[in-house]
């Protein structure tokens, strides 16, 4: 099974793809060629799925599930953010919606922290670098993907795991004010690509 993390933006998308052990299979920030100049939203949107289907095509289980950091709905280049997030998510099928809260408190505890404290602490917990924000913070999600899938398949045992990790995770999994409770079990977004069409 695969697990991957997408952290979207017109100019720069970070892409990610774990194995099962949390091994990097693929890491990259997807952009537009430059000597297409200045890209319409439709054409960033079509090049991205693109890229991205393609390597998910690849995997030996055709199994998957992704994990992407929800867009700023509020100032400049908030539509197209907001078109790209919605053409990504049909062509996966649906995702784990994450907040960029969320990811940052994931990534280091806290829940505003830096893109250069991000770096770090992702650097010392999983040894991961890589030139592009984008590709970090989507590491980060891909990540989240595979820990809410633990949470799922395995009671809400999440050994290793961090406190900050697993108090994230129960905010996405449980109900608001919800506790772990023992035996829970629950389904990831796109275990299969038969199930794709499934209303969560």
């Amino acid at each position: 099974m695969w697990f991957v993390g997408i952290d979207p933006s017109i100019t720069s998308t970070g892409f990610v793809i774990l194995d099962e052990e949390g091994a990097v299979v693929h890491a990259e920030a997807i952009r537009m060629p430059s000597k297409w100049g200045k890209s319409p939203v439709w054409l960033v949107a079509r090049n991205q799925r693109t890229v991205i289907l393609s390597h998910i095509a690849r995997s030996p289980s055709a199994v998957f599930s992704v994990a992407m950091e929800q867009p700023l709905l509020r100032g400049n280049g908030a539509l197209e953010r907001a078109g790209l997030f919605g053409v990504l998510v049909e062509a996966l099928g649906g995702v784990l919606a994450v907040a960029p809260s969320l990811l940052k408190k994931f990534a280091t505890g806290d829940p505003f922290a830096k893109k250069d404290a991000i770096r770090l602490r992702v650097f010392k917990r999983w040894s991961f670098e890589h030139e592009s924000n984008d590709a970090v913070d989507a590491f980060v999600l891909a990540h989240m993907a595979r820990a809410v899938h633990a949470f799922c398949a395995d009671h809400g045992r999440l050994e290793e795991y961090l406190k900050a990790e697993v108090d994230v995770v129960e905010r996405l999994v449980l109900p608001r004010g919800g506790h772990r409770a023992q035996g829970r079990t629950g389904r990831v977004p796109n275990l299969s690509p038969e199930k794709r069409d499934e209303p969560m």
